[in-house]
């Protein structure tokens, strides 16, 4: 397990950050209306929503907490697809 004090040193690669990404995924699947589309199931969605973090990684700045950037994707997109399932 990296030490999350030492990613404005080294920025580390994606899959050494997942469960971190995973951890927080978890918190918040309580808290997500996904009875608002329910047809899709909490492992699609948050499948969809590692993909999209994978796909963001470099945009990250290693010299910013990594949790808040997370989360910010998290909720972006929960928003987006309860938006688009319902537009």
């Amino acid at each position: 397990m990296l030490d999350e004090n030492n990613f404005a040193i080294n920025k580390p690669e994606f899959h050494e950050c997942l469960y971190i990404i995973d951890n927080e995924l978890h918190k918040r699947r309580s808290r997500w209306r996904l009875n608002s589309i329910a047809w899709m199931y909490y492992d699609d969605v948050s499948q969809k929503i590692r993909v999209h973090i994978f796909n963001k990684w470099d945009q990250w700045d290693n010299k910013r907490p990594l949790r808040p950037w997370i989360n910010t994707i998290i909720t972006n997109q929960m928003t987006n697809l309860i938006r688009n399932n319902y537009s």
